[in-house]
């Protein structure tokens, strides 16, 4: 499925979705900013239909979290 992330942050984000998977359900996220893409491990924490879902980050590649902390650092500096 395709949605965006909402408060993505270096330990997880959430994902407005209408049907959200079950706490606890293990889920693999490709998130793509520009040309640029991370590809992360998680787990479900909660889902509401009403609000969508929050995940948590278990694991990703090393230059991944590099890049996240990247977009992170881009979206709190003022343009």
């Amino acid at each position: 499925m395709r949605e965006r992330p909402k408060d993505l942050n270096l330990y997880g984000c959430g994902v407005s979705i209408a049907t959200p998977f079950l706490a606890r359900t293990k889920v693999m996220l490709k998130v793509v900013c520009g040309r640029e893409k991370i590809t992360a491990f998680g787990k479900v924490i909660y889902g509401r239909p009403e609000i969508g879902m929050g995940i948590v980050f278990t694991t990703f590649e090393p230059k991944d979290q590099k890049l996240l902390e990247g977009w992170i650092i881009e979206l709190a500096v003022p343009q």
